[in-house]
Order: C-alpha cells, then structure tokens, then sequence
C-alpha cells in the first residue's frame, strides 16, 4: 500500500481526520469488509475506525436485530442470523462473502474471533482474513488460570493466582483477594475478598462451577493497559494508557484514558506476545504494584480494545491496520499521541464538574472525545440513547443528548482556533 501526501481542504472536519489518519490523503483501493460478529458495542466501534477510511465497505452480520452498528450510515448492508451453530454461522458468512463480494472477514469481539479462528481454514478459502491467533493459544490467553501458569514459567510479572478449589484445599495467606471467572471480561463476574469466609461463601455459592474461578492477589495501586497487532510473536502496532477516571462499575475498563510511553509495559508485551506467538489484535490489562513498584500482568483480552477509538484519535487505526495485514499489505509507519481521550457521556460530566467548582479536568471536546464521530453519524448513538437504560449510566446520555445544542458550537469554535 503506497502512503501519498496530498493538499487537503482545511476545514473543521477534515483538520480533526488528518489527525487520526497516519498521513493526509491516505486511501486503499476499494475494499469490501464483512464483520461476522456485530451485535456487540465494541462492532460498532470498530466500524467506526474503519469508517474513517475512504473507499471501504462495511457490512455487518449479527445474532442481534438492532445493534447499533446496524444504524450506522457507514454499514453497507446488515444480515441477521439466529443463534444458530457453527456449521450455520459459516453458512451465512459465505452467502454474504459471495453474494456481496467480500475482501475481508474481520472478527471483533471473543466469540466472533474464537469462531473464525476454528474455522479459519474454511473461511479462508473465500475470503482474506487478517492475522489470528491458533485457536489452542487464543484458549490459553483467554484462561486466566491457564495465562497464569505460562506467566510462572516464563517469570513475567504478575499477582499470585490459584485456582478456586486450591486456594480452599491450602487456604490463602494474605488478604484481600479477587475471586474471578477464569473466561470474562470487563470486570464482570469479579468479587473483592478480605477473609476466608467470603471466599468460602462463594464457593458455597457456585455449586459445579468451582474449577471455573480463580483466586488472585489484589493489588494496590492504578490499572494500565497496552492495545497490540502481533504478528508471529512480534508487535507490528500498540498503544499504552492508563485511566483518568474510574468507571461508575467496580473492576470494569475506564472510557476515559490518557494514552502514555512506558518502556517497561511495552518490554513486557513484547515478551509475552513472542512467548505466546501471539498473532493478531490484543489487550493486555497490567496493574502497577506500589509495594514492589512493578507493572505486573494481570489478563489477556484477545480482541479489540473497548477503547480502539481512543487509539484511533492518538493516531493508530488498530482494525484498519489488521485489515491490511489480511491483504498482506506493508503497514504504514505509526506513532501515537500522547492525548486524553474519553466519550462524549464522561466528558460531560467533567465539564459539568468544572462549572459546580468542583475541579477536574476539561476535556478538548474536538480532539479528545468521540463528539466528532458523533456529528457525523449520529443516529447510533441517539438511537442507544433512548433505548438503554444501563443504572450505572446515572442518566448521562440524557445529559449527552440535552447538552447537544451547547456542544456543537463549542466543537466549532475549538476548532476554528485550532
């Protein structure tokens, strides 16, 4: 793929796209993108990286009837399966990869990927798919008992783990701990421990899932994270960030980040990607340790960031470039920003804050926020607006859409001075 430099129209629009596009004028040739797992957010913020792209097609398949990502007027065309079985899934992506003509079929979330990386051999046959991972080794990242293990025998840092039922048999020392499913994500399923009764309770609790948790030392001190493509074990593209603010549900992924350089996060991505031969996109979740002052591992999410528009607007486009390794194309040389980056709900808030006096940070609603994806396609997010009710949300997407008049002329006049 030749990078060209071209004269672009300065305007309010296209200053912002030039930032999150590796150069000005960047274009690929036409090209046709299937993703085979929609019906979950994180799709839908995918299309949106890839939207920003000319000359790309997108075309979405999902188990759900109203994703968002089928309301976007980047989605091509839209295709709804049941929840039917693997033989069945493939079928419909092959009706849609032969009807539609598509170039790539690219996975987003676990159950999508895990499912073409099963099938990668027959899916391949009809389209081009980007680097994925061996199905045994996504198994392994994605087991945080089994992650664990590797962890030990390879001596890369991370919190003491034992699996449920052993931290019963030998009892645990030192307290708090977590109690987690050893395959989740986002925080959910996790429980916070300060005695052997809770753990003891729980287990009580989980009747014949007890091999299905493990139980980890907690950690004092702040979350990290590093968003991958590997190839082979090897880092082609990443971005590292830490949390600004915390998210209102306990042990979930903050939306509001600030993208950093760490040396010693990134050594020790490097070494477990080659470790694992890890191809594809990853997550790698860290906790820094203020009593030992490391950066240790705490789990693997093999799939896109839920914060991969945050990457976007620092500069790297993750599912753009996973694209064109399904083209086998030469990736463009990336860096990122070191940038805040949280959406429009969070960035809200904040301002909100700052008018009560109460401090915080003021965000660049420009530059910073996903407001400017918003304007642009705006029916997915006003169409989840009134259809979630999420009570941790604590109403601020009604804040988001009461607020939208007041926005769009600050977005503007931000960027005029730009």
């Amino acid at each position: 793929m030749r990078v060209q430099e071209k004269t672009v129209t300065i305007s309010a629009y296209s200053r912002f796209r030039a930032r999150i596009l590796f150069a000005k004028g960047q274009e690929v040739n036409h090209l046709s993108v299937l993703i085979p797992d929609g019906e979950d957010d994180l799709s839908f913020k995918v299309l949106t990286c890839l939207a920003q792209i000319p000359n790309i097609e997108i075309h979405v398949l999902s188990s759900k009837k109203d994703p968002r990502a089928r309301f976007s007027r980047f989605c091509r065309s839209f295709h709804f399966r049941d929840n039917v079985d693997a033989e069945q899934w493939f079928d419909h992506i092959e009706n849609i990869v032969r009807s539609i003509g598509i170039s790539v079929v690219l996975p987003v979330f676990e159950e999508g990927t895990r499912f073409v990386c099963a099938w990668r051999e027959r899916i391949a046959r009809i389209a081009s798919l980007p680097v994925l991972p061996k199905l045994a080794t996504f198994d392994l990242a994605i087991d945080k008992g089994s992650l664990s293990e590797l962890l030990v025998r390879h001596e890369l840092p991370h919190p003491r783990t034992a699996g449920l039922r052993q931290a019963l048999q030998q009892g645990v020392d030192d307290f708090p701990v977590l109690i987690k499913p050893r395959r989740s994500n986002d925080g959910v399923g996790i429980r916070f421990c300060e005695n052997i009764a809770a753990i003891e309770q729980f287990a009580a609790s989980c009747g014949d899932a007890l091999d299905d948790h493990i139980v980890q030392e907690y950690v004092e001190g702040r979350d990290l994270s590093c968003s991958v493509l590997c190839c082979n074990g090897k880092v082609l593209a990443y971005t590292i960030h830490q949390p600004i603010a915390a998210h209102s549900r306990p042990f979930a992924a903050s939306l509001c980040i600030r993208h950093i350089h760490s040396t010693d996060i990134l050594e020790t991505t490097k070494k477990l990607m080659s470790v694992l031969g890890w191809s594809g996109v990853a997550n790698i979740d860290f906790r820094y340790n203020e009593r030992s002052e490391r950066r240790e591992i705490l789990e693997i999410n093999p799939r896109f960031s839920g914060n991969v528009v945050g990457s976007l607007t620092a500069g790297v486009n993750f599912p753009y470039l996973a694209c064109l390794t399904a083209l086998t194309e030469e990736l463009p040389p990336f860096r990122y920003r070191l940038q805040n980056y949280m959406e429009i709900r969070d960035a809200i808030k904040m301002l909100g804050r700052k008018l009560k006096g109460k401090g915080g940070l003021v965000p660049n609603l420009a530059r910073e926020t996903n407001l400017p994806f918003i304007f642009r396609d705006p029916i997915p997010f006003f169409n989840r607006s009134i259809k979630r009710h999420d009570p941790g949300d604590d109403g601020r997407y009604g804040q988001a859409l009461s607020c939208t008049g007041f926005v769009l002329p600050l977005l503007l006049a931000m960027e005029g001075g730009a």
